[in-house]
């Protein structure tokens, strides 16, 4: 599985229920998740949200990706590893 280039990188699952909340409402204070409506549905519906964190490679900066599944979380972080290496090729 391809990564992309990261100082560390974690994986939550349903970590806002700790706080006591819905998805729903960690949703709405996530602000831009870059899921689709049909996804933020699905973890509305589900009551349950992946999240992947991960400080890049850079002297700034923290990624966020959010999705209603594990794979498709993973998907996005190959997704995320390929976008990077395209730019770097550039």
């Amino acid at each position: 599985m391809r990564l992309p280039r990261h100082l560390c990188l974690t994986i939550h699952h349903n970590d806002y229920k700790v706080c006591y909340l819905t998805a729903e409402q960690y949703l709405k204070d996530c602000g831009d998740t870059g899921m689709t409506d049909e996804e933020q549905a699905q973890c509305i519906a589900e009551d349950c949200i992946w999240e992947a964190n991960w400080c890049p490679d850079t002297p700034v900066g923290t990624c966020f990706l959010y999705a209603p599944t594990l794979e498709g979380l993973l998907v996005k972080l190959e997704k995320s590893a390929d976008e990077e290496e395209m730019r770097s090729v550039r």
